[in-house]
């Protein structure tokens, strides 16, 4: 038996048939029951995971859940930055740099030791993100830094 695979938000719908007739007959409801669906479904209809910022594929990934992972292994205060960087314009709130980061005391350990302070900012509501300086430091140093090591190990 043959089958047509429609991709939609929530998934695939697939429609069987053995004959014209039978496809033509599955697909003359198709537009209903795609709705139908969604509408029952509503907020458990899974949404599109996260992308990396186009460039960034080979530094950090989202999780089905939207935490980043890194693909690559830094410093602590490289991490968190590079971490904030992945979230973009997203605040992130300090517990969730410690889970991510796997930084202890990630506040005390890095978001406010003198040497990185520059590079984040705390939001009145206690999230943190990257200072346009935090930002030129990621990108003009870090990621430069971690693919010329990568680009060595695969020598």
């Amino acid at each position: 038996m043959n089958e047509v695979r429609i991709k939609t938000g929530f998934g695939e719908v697939v429609v069987p048939y053995s004959k014209q007739e039978e496809l033509e007959q599955g697909l003359a409801d198709i537009g209903t029951v795609i709705k139908t669906v969604e509408s029952k479904m509503g907020d458990v209809v899974p949404s599109e995971p996260r992308t990396p910022k186009p460039g960034f594929e080979d530094i950090y990934r989202f999780t089905p859940s939207g935490r980043v992972e890194l693909l690559v292994a830094t410093g602590r205060g490289e991490t968190v930055a590079l971490l904030l960087f992945a979230h973009g314009s997203d605040p992130v709130p300090p517990a969730q740099l410690e889970e991510e980061s796997g930084v202890t005391k990630v506040v005390s350990n890095v978001l406010t030791t003198g040497a990185y302070k520059k590079y984040f900012l705390r939001l009145e509501n206690g999230n943190y993100t990257l200072t346009p300086e935090g930002r030129s430091w990621v990108v003009d140093q870090i990621i430069p830094k971690i693919r010329a090591k990568t680009a060595t190990h695969k020598k």
